[in-house]
């Protein structure tokens, strides 16, 4: 889970130095990265254990609207591109190369100081934090203030009833419907 933090950050630290100063660039729980409110990136993370319990494989798909965007009728959250946003030095090339330096190093850094760093960082840029949201998980929705991430990186939700612990499940503003399919 922690490793789509580190992928959170690469890219919106390449987004925030090819975009306009102006532009306000934040990191979704739990997988993708938002421009102006608008997802402009998503990152899924797979892997598999071995059988002693050990991590065998992972992959990390990233994946960035650089020039272009999925229409809206195609999405369950807004979304917009980089290039849309006013971006500059856009070609996919030069996106590739600097999410890929900036995904070395916060690497390094959760190799050598532990996600403390990292979820510190995500904290800094993290969308709806002390805010209310809705998180659908499945067929269930929850209502609730994100509180915070714990040390793990799951999402703790302060609801009427007390507080939850999420490590899967969809993120929108609490002013945004949900649909449950």
């Amino acid at each position: 889970m922690q490793i789509g933090f580190v992928a959170s950050l690469a890219i919106a630290d390449a987004m925030r130095h090819a975009l306009p100063r102006s532009a306000f660039v934040t990191c979704k729980w739990p997988n993708d990265v938002l421009i102006e409110g608008r997802k402009a990136a998503g990152i899924l993370v797979e892997s598999a254990l071995n059988t002693n319990g050990d991590l065998d494989w992972m992959i990390i798909g990233m994946g960035v609207n650089v020039a272009h965007c999925p229409g809206p009728e195609d999405v369950d959250y807004p979304v917009t591109s980089m290039a849309r946003e006013g971006g500059h030095g856009l070609d996919s090339e030069t996106i590739l190369k600097s999410v890929a330096q900036r995904f070395l190093t916060h690497m390094a850094t959760w190799r050598t100081l532990g996600f403390g760093p990292v979820r510190r960082a995500w904290l800094a840029h993290g969308a709806g934090l002390g805010k209310p949201i809705r998180v659908r998980l499945g067929v269930e929705t929850l209502e609730g203030i994100f509180e915070t991430l714990d040390e793990d990186g799951a999402l703790v939700l302060n609801m009427a009833g007390g507080r939850r612990r999420i490590v899967a499940g969809e993120v929108f503003p609490a002013d945004r419907p949900v649909e449950i399919s």
